[in-house]
């Protein structure tokens, strides 16, 4: 039988004990404790960045929903003018879905914009989109703002309530009452939003309510807009107004409107008008827009009246405005001579002289020469004016 000698045993006795006192040791050994630099230099090196809660939901956001990755992109592209009409519907859509979520989120999305001017019109869509699902909230989260955007927020909310029956009308006058500090710069506001809507009755009832000091302007600021979509309501809108304060400068805005689209019928309204400032000015201004939008029907339309100091103005804008594109000379010359006003016939003649001398030099100077419209001072002036300009000398 094969028996250890006493050597071995000894020796593997010894290793054991050696082991033990090596790992007493290192178990009672004092632990090295870092410097904060030190302990995140060595985290650094050892362990990835951890990302910050808001990252990893935005992460978390584009892995779940791939539109996310498309509102992410808005946020970086800078506004340009080429956006077409689908597209703004596009947004307007993205944008609902991002408010009907949550309308503080929403906000706190188009703040992060890096370009201002499409922060501005992000904003301004998030709270017209709010403004349409709840106006009541977005009305109170835009009044309690106090930076400089609280303007617009208000006026966008207030856009989109004026969909919503009264409600933009009741918010608009509690607003007016409860600052009346800002009274002119929000009713001004809120009387474009409403004519912009196509609300004019209500527009102008809102106008009609406000402080005095600033009717009158509300009021010619409504019927202008009124008058240049639908003249003829307007005018019936103004006519059941009877006599009140300001009531020619209303009238003015009112034949403003109403001259850029529908002149013709301006200018036959003027005439039933009793002479005076407020007949002169709608006859004078529709007959200057008529000009331009349909001069050949406004000549027709002359040549069926008397000669009359009326239509002086209307006669040298048909001169002055017009070329043989539209008329001949010789009717022109016709026209000029029939203007009442000296100043004016002068300058109509003048005009048309200096077209006929530029087609027929020689039939000008014929028509100066005999005409018994002109004194000798004037047909010395007027032969000046149509000389031919000498041609500039030639330095070479």
């Amino acid at each position: 039988m094969f028996r250890p000698s006493w050597l071995k045993v000894v020796s593997w006795g010894s290793v054991v004990a050696l082991f033990c006192i090596v790992a007493f040791w290192l178990n009672r050994r004092p632990q090295i404790t870092l410097a904060p630099s030190q302990a995140d230099s060595a985290q650094a090196n050892t362990i990835s960045p951890t990302p910050s809660p808001s990252t990893k939901s935005r992460k978390r956001a584009a892995v779940q929903n791939p539109e996310f990755e498309q509102n992410e992109f808005l946020l970086t592209s800078p506004l340009t003018e080429e956006w077409q009409t689908e597209e703004m519907a596009d947004l307007l859509q993205r944008i609902r879905r991002l408010v009907a979520a949550s309308p503080q989120d929403a906000l706190a999305w188009a703040q992060r914009a890096s370009d201002p001017a499409r922060r501005e019109q992000l904003l301004g869509l998030v709270w017209q989109a709010w403004g349409e699902s709840d106006p009541s909230a977005a009305w109170s989260s835009a009044r309690a703002l106090d930076s400089e955007t609280r303007f617009s927020a208000i006026l966008s909310v207030f856009s989109s309530a004026t969909g919503k029956g009264d409600t933009a009308f009741q918010l608009a006058r509690d607003l007016l009452h409860q600052e009346p500090e800002d009274a002119d710069q929000y009713g001004t506001a809120f009387v474009g939003a409403f004519t912009r809507a196509g609300q004019y009755s209500t527009a102008l009832k809102f106008a009609g309510e406000g402080p005095p000091e600033f009717r009158t302007n509300w009021m010619a600021s409504a019927f202008q807009t009124w008058a240049g979509d639908q003249p003829e309501e307007a005018l019936k809108a103004f006519t059941a107004l009877g006599d009140q304060p300001g009531q020619g400068e209303i009238l003015h805005a009112l034949v403003d409107g109403w001259a850029n689209q529908k002149a013709a019928l301006l200018a036959d309204y003027s005439l039933t008008l009793p002479p005076g400032e407020d007949r002169a000015y709608a006859l004078r201004e529709g007959m200057l827009k008529w000009c331009l939008q349909d001069p050949a029907s406004l000549g027709e339309w002359l040549n069926q009246r008397e000669a009359t100091p009326d239509y002086d103005q209307g006669i040298l804008a048909l001169v002055t405005r017009t070329d043989t594109a539209n008329r001949s000379t010789e009717t022109a010359v016709g026209w000029a001579e029939s203007i009442s006003d000296r100043s004016a016939r002068l300058e109509a003649l003048r005009a048309v002289l200096q077209e006929w001398a530029e087609t027929d030099f020689s039939a000008a100077r014929t028509y100066l020469e005999t005409s018994s419209s002109l004194n000798p001072q004037q047909r010395l002036e007027f032969w000046q004016s149509i000389q031919p300009q000498p041609e500039p000398a030639n330095e070479d």
